[in-house]
């Protein structure tokens, strides 16, 4: 009933589906609780209906069913059948793993756990948090790395030109609950990047992050995001309440003037990918994102730290 466990397993099974089509013969589930009904209940739309039709949920008498479709010296004495392990064991622990308890080298391991902060996100709230790159140096790259104890996040890493904002990581939505999400990026010119992380699409939960964000000078073997690639992420663009105020304020005019409305429509924020010149330098090729006083007014509201950065992980 946890629900990320249920979104890994409807995750899970559309892979399969779509993937690995008709490789399940038969399942056979029994010794259930008596509350699996309702939680297969919830699963059943998740699968289509070829495979609902292989999932057999039996009741106490199972030994009988399972002896038609499974030989007994095959069937583990425990499930009704007459296989054994050398040793007299009628569970056949030697060939059949039940489980146990999941060691902790497979534990959520962050890229680095020693130098990640901590921060808690508000429901309807933003953290940001900035990194200088200076002038006058070599090529520099930003890193990062995050993590959240549970549910995704918005993230977006954009580059102050004044009082201008160039986005030079569109924002994406990251389920970041379950998998740490990292990435490296090589710094188009000198300034200040502010890696945005959203959580004002929740309503009701505040979400802890653990965050790494650097400027880096070593790749250490790393590859850094391609700017052909980052050219078609396509950005999924937030629209903040004081735009979406606007926007049903204006739905009337845009009708009578045949104009789409939308978030399109105010979502003016252009990607600044990375342009690499023969000199071997990186700048921009992008407009600048279009402001406004609501989306000052907003800014000031959101929390804001400064990352001092020297090129060396503390």
């Amino acid at each position: 009933m946890w629900r990320p466990s249920l979104e890994f397993y409807g995750d899970l099974t559309r892979t399969c589906e779509q993937n690995y089509p008709e490789t399940i013969g038969i399942v056979f589930i029994i010794n259930a609780p008596a509350i699996f009904p309702v939680v297969f209940n919830l699963l059943k739309p998740l699968f289509n209906p070829a495979t609902q039709a292989k999932i057999h949920v039996l009741g106490k008498d199972y030994q009988r069913t399972l002896l038609q479709y499974i030989d007994a010296d095959q069937l583990p004495a425990v499930y009704g059948g007459e296989r054994r392990d050398p040793d007299g064991d009628p569970r056949c622990l030697n060939e059949i793993c039940f489980g146990g308890p999941v060691p902790e080298s497979f534990y959520l391991q962050p890229k680095y756990p020693d130098c990640m902060q901590s921060q808690h996100i508000g429901r309807r709230s933003k953290f940001r948090a900035a990194v200088t790159v200076p002038a006058g140096q070599p090529q520099r790259y930003i890193e990062w790395d995050f993590v959240t104890s549970d549910g995704d996040l918005g993230f977006e890493l954009t580059f102050k030109d004044g009082k201008e904002r160039l986005s030079v990581y569109p924002y994406r939505k990251v389920n970041c609950g379950t998998c740490p999400f990292s990435g490296l990026l090589a710094c188009p010119r000198p300034g200040v990047y502010e890696a945005t992380f959203d959580n004002s699409f929740s309503w009701l939960r505040t979400k802890k992050l653990r965050y790494y964000l650097e400027v880096v000078t070593d790749l250490r073997g790393q590859e850094p995001i391609d700017p052909a690639v980052l050219a078609n992420l396509a950005p999924s663009f937030h629209v903040s309440e004081s735009v979406a105020d606007r926007l049903e304020q204006q739905g009337g005019a845009d009708e009578d003037s045949g104009e789409a409305d939308g978030p399109s429509a105010a979502a003016s924020a252009a990607v600044a990918t990375p342009s690499f010149s023969s000199n071997g330098k990186t700048d921009f090729q992008a407009a600048p994102t279009v402001t406004d006083q609501d989306a000052s007014d907003a800014e000031s509201e959101d929390s804001f730290k400064t990352v001092s950065s020297s090129g060396s992980r503390h």
